[in-house]
């Protein structure tokens, strides 16, 4: 038998869409915030040099689960229950927030696990880890929180039985893993941080890929929002409470 560490509460919580839970009212709100309206805002003139900036560094374009092909074989799923790794714990495993996962934070009363105070990492570190890389140099990283670590580098909401203290309100980028996405690709690939994996093409195996592949998706799509709404919303993110968790774009405040 392994005796080793389990993360009980991912072998049966991967889809929180079918749990009996509700966006709480600052989530509602956040979400209800992307509209045609504050999209059309993004071209008033006062917002040029913003559309120019992301039109620099982003596709604006939302993705859709269609437009993406796994790189592994269908049915490849995280085998939790055997594992004898914590996937919570590690310098590598810092976990960023989007504006939708602070909302659902303050709904939960959950904010104290939260943190602008970002690690800091080495030029080793980053040169072996490209994915790293990429996240430490983006708007997203300066802008917006983390989940707060111990100091032993492991998420403070991780409980001493192992199980999630933040589920089902966990962050999108939790609900993905181990699933990542390759965008120049449009692939999505298995990440190889996750070193035990089960082949389940059952029908309810079969359910629990797509919702992790509709989560990285919805990250995705929540990270091209993130980019507009810091930018021509901050007026209403900060009267729903959150700009005390962000750091705005360029240090302006509209």
């Amino acid at each position: 038998m392994n005796d080793g560490p389990r993360l009980k509460i991912l072998t049966h919580a991967f889809e929180r869409r079918d749990l009996p839970v509700r966006p709480g009212p600052v989530e509602k709100a956040v979400r209800e915030l992307w509209s045609p309206d504050m999209r059309q805002r993004l071209y008033h003139p006062r917002h040029w040099a913003d559309w120019a900036h992301l039109r620099r560094h982003y596709d604006l374009k939302e993705m859709t689960v269609a437009e993406l092909k796994a790189d592994f074989p269908l049915g490849r799923l995280p085998d939790c229950e055997s594992c004898d790794d914590v996937c919570c714990t590690g310098p590598m495993r810092v976990v960023l927030l989007r504006v939708v996962d602070v909302a659902a934070f303050m709904d939960a009363g959950l904010t104290d696990h939260l943190t602008l105070e970002k690690p800091v990492f080495n030029a080793q570190e980053l040169r072996q880890n490209v994915a790293l890389q990429d996240l430490v140099q983006s708007e997203a990283w300066r802008t917006l929180p983390v989940l707060r670590q111990d100091e032993t580098r492991t998420c403070s909401l991780l409980a001493e039985d192992n199980t999630c203290g933040a589920w089902p309100f966990w962050p999108l980028s939790c609900a993905r893993f181990p699933y990542s996405l390759d965008l120049l690709r449009g692939r999505v690939f298995y990440a190889d941080s996750c070193r035990s994996a089960v082949q389940d093409a059952s029908r309810v195996g079969r359910a629990r890929e797509r919702g992790l592949i509709e989560a990285v998706v919805e990250g995705y799509n929540q990270r091209i929002r993130d980019a507009v709404l810091l930018r021509v919303a901050q007026r209403e993110l900060d009267a729903l409470g959150l700009g005390r968790f962000i750091r705005w774009p360029g240090s302006r405040r509209h």
